[in-house]
């Protein structure tokens, strides 16, 4: 069973997630731990180092994604500016907005531990 409290603390809004499932825990459980074994983020992050803008659209665009649909908040908010940031040409932002993306997936990525 899913822990509510966990889920919100990780930045999850487990009711938004609920309505999108249909209220079927079970597929979302199933989605949410779908999510720890995907590497788009990593895929994304490697990209950046090496300037490879399209790479990262093409990482990040799909993190965005998969986030909106788990209603991972914050994630699905740092991959919309890290998106429109190449989208628009402004490099100078990304910094700024990988170092948030990379907070908020961390965080995320705390709910897989102890689990």
């Amino acid at each position: 069973m899913v822990d509510e409290k966990r889920l919100e603390a990780a930045g999850i809004d487990y009711k938004i997630a609920m309505e999108r499932f249909g209220d079927n825990e079970e597929i979302f459980e199933k989605f949410l731990y779908r999510f720890a074994d995907n590497t788009h983020f990593t895929d994304g992050k490697k990209a950046y180092e090496q300037k490879d803008y399209d790479g990262v659209l093409k990482a990040i665009h799909a993190l965005k994604g998969f986030s909106g649909t788990l209603a991972m908040e914050e994630v699905y908010q740092a991959s919309s500016a890290v998106v429109d940031n190449i989208r628009k040409e402004e490099y100078d932002k990304l910094p700024q907005n990988m170092e948030w993306l990379e907070k908020e997936y961390q965080r995320v990525m705390q709910i897989y531990q102890d689990t």
